[in-house]
């Protein structure tokens, strides 16, 4: 899911290079560079996704839940 969230933004910023038009000029810079804003975009997702949880009593993602198993 990262990887292509980075890679799909990076390549759309290739496909596309308007739109750093429809951006502040300080933002261009960064917008405009498909490698830019791909790594922002990995950086990000991998925020969101490993290191920010839900709230407390939430499970860590690397243990199973307890209870019976869905077979």
């Amino acid at each position: 899911m990262i990887v292509a969230g980075s890679l799909g933004l990076g390549m759309y910023v290739t496909a596309q290079p308007d739109v750093k038009d429809a951006v502040p000029v300080w933002m261009a810079d960064l917008l405009g560079s498909s490698i830019t804003i791909g790594a922002l975009t990995a950086i990000v997702l991998d925020l969101v996704f490993h290191h920010w949880r839900a709230g407390p009593g939430v499970p860590p993602l690397d243990r199973a839940p307890e209870g019976p198993a869905l077979t």
